[in-house]
């Protein structure tokens, strides 16, 4: 009778070892895919989730790839705290979010200061009608990066802009403005001046 009891008690601690171990493989998988689909695009996860691609190759005619990265960012990290560091980058990453969803740009990712875009693959976004209103993908993605330039150089005049992407444009400046003002109230502290 023992052996019978111990056996049934190891049995049964083996059933709950076993249950617990499919959980928690099945929460880490879930975690998995949460991840994978955030990363790529539906058609890239999609297929690497389904196990029916190895390697996603897709085919594009035309496809426009843009890199952008902030001037003289290192420098400028040196004259502005952490916090207001993290909010400008992103805000800036913001900016550049917006115009991308207007002209249908897709991004890959942002690296540190870096901006990682891509315009053309229909597969990466819904794509329907960009080309009859914004052109072909070159000429999308120049218009993003012109327009994104212009909203940060605050001279921003595009005739199709919305009210929100004019009011992009006024933030960044105000921003700017307060980024001077404290790199000039740091410098006044920093030698010993009491002007503002």
């Amino acid at each position: 009778a023992v052996l019978v009891l111990s056996s049934r008690h190891m049995l049964n601690s083996l059933e709950e070892s076993w249950e617990k171990g499919k959980q928690a493989v099945e929460q880490q998988r879930q975690s998995f895919h949460r991840l994978v689909m955030a990363m790529y695009p539906k058609f890239a996860s999609d297929g690497l989730l389904l196990a029916e691609q190895a390697q996603i190759v897709v085919e594009v005619e035309q496809a426009t790839v843009l890199f952008s990265d902030i001037c003289s960012f290192t420098a400028q990290t040196n004259t502005i705290t952490a916090s207001a560091l993290l909010e400008w980058l992103g805000y800036t990453f913001g900016v550049m979010d917006h115009v991308a969803r207007f002209y249908r740009v897709y991004k890959v990712k942002t690296i540190g200061d870096a901006y990682f875009a891509i315009c053309g693959p229909a597969c990466l976004m819904d794509d329907d009608g960009a080309e009859e209103r914004h052109g072909s993908p070159t000429l999308r993605m120049l218009r993003f990066a012109s327009d994104c330039a212009q909203i940060f150089s605050g001279v921003y005049e595009h005739p199709d802009a919305g009210a929100c992407v004019k009011e992009m444009a006024q933030k960044s400046a105000i921003l700017a403005r307060n980024a001077r003002a404290a790199k000039r109230n740091r410098t006044s502290v920093a030698t010993g001046s009491t002007s503002k």
